[in-house]
């Protein structure tokens, strides 16, 4: 841990559009619900993560919090794991990131039901799934492994379509992850199936079709195998 706090402290912060939100005077504070873990901020299970680390050997988790990092480093999100060098600090990296749809500025006559249920609107673009998925695929094609934790939204052409399906493996995860709530630490299933996209730039270049595989997670006895 303290080789991470000096490692933290030689790299800046940088100006984080996350969290740059203009509040009307006459609506309620909050900070962006883009990470809010009532919407899409869900952690990985530990058995899960370290099943993948055997393998992977992980180094960065840049989509992380200091609370729920699964790495020696890792980025918050005040320090806009979007906007830095993946490859300059690790060769192997594991991403699970907010599952949400990027979010636009608000127009001055915004009646969005978004804004009215939080309380405000929003003045910056905050970004979503689509483009941590698009700098995993763009940072395997620097040289580095990427794999992913991700929903299996295969109906989806902004993410899963465009990049996703570029990778060199995608294994779909059987029945539902068990994912920690952060505000419960209760781990509950998720209201979607999962894979795990591989985007290795370590040994090969992308493919134009992924290898696909089948992944069984048993929720109770924590055994993580391939189905044969």
């Amino acid at each position: 841990m303290p080789e991470m706090r000096v490692y933290r402290s030689l790299r800046p912060v940088a100006n984080g559009r996350w969290t740059t939100v203009r509040i009307d005077e006459n609506m309620k504070t909050e900070n962006s619900v883009h990470f809010s873990s009532k919407t899409i901020n869900w952690n990985t299970p530990w058995y899960l993560y370290k099943w993948l680390d055997k393998k992977f050997h992980f180094e960065l988790d840049p989509a992380s919090s200091d609370e729920n990092h699964k790495c020696d480093i890792w980025f918050t999100k005040e320090e806009d794991g979007l906007n830095r060098d993946w490859a300059m600090v690790a060769d192997s990296v594991f991403l699970n990131p907010g599952y949400g749809n990027p979010e636009y500025p608000c127009k001055s006559n915004c009646k969005k039901k978004r804004c009215v249920e939080r309380g405000y609107h929003n003045s910056v673009y905050i970004p979503g799934i689509k483009d941590w998925v698009r700098k995993a695929f763009t940072e395997a094609e620097r040289g580095i492994l990427v794999t992913c934790l991700l929903p299996a939204r295969t109906d989806t052409r902004a993410w899963w379509h465009k990049y996703c399906m570029k990778a060199n493996e995608i294994w779909f995860i059987e029945g539902r992850v068990h994912f920690e709530n952060p505000d419960t630490k209760k781990e509950t299933p998720a209201p979607f199936p999962s894979a795990i996209v591989i985007f290795n730039g370590l040994t090969q270049t992308l493919p134009a079709k992924p290898v696909l595989r089948s992944l069984q997670i048993n929720n109770k006895t924590k055994e993580v195998k391939f189905n044969v």
